[in-house]
């Protein structure tokens, strides 16, 4: 086998490794992330409900909270 082809066999087999570590790590997150959220709604439904809303708008994100 040519260097050239070993090296592009090689290249392949990593691209799909590395995609599937990041299928899988992206569902882990997703997942903690869902925990949290669900522990958050039972511990403390103010602050539930103002990431729910920065999330679906994000530029209130960037504004100051009145205090």
């Amino acid at each position: 086998m040519e260097p050239l082809t070993a090296t592009v066999i090689a290249t392949l087999i990593a691209t799909k490794a590395f995609e599937k570590t990041g299928e899988q790590l992206s569902e882990g997150v997703w997942k903690l992330v869902s925990k949290f959220l669900s522990a958050l709604r039972r511990k403390d439904q103010a602050t539930a409900a103002a990431i729910a809303t920065v999330a679906k708008t994000p530029e209130l994100a960037e504004q100051t909270p009145a205090i």
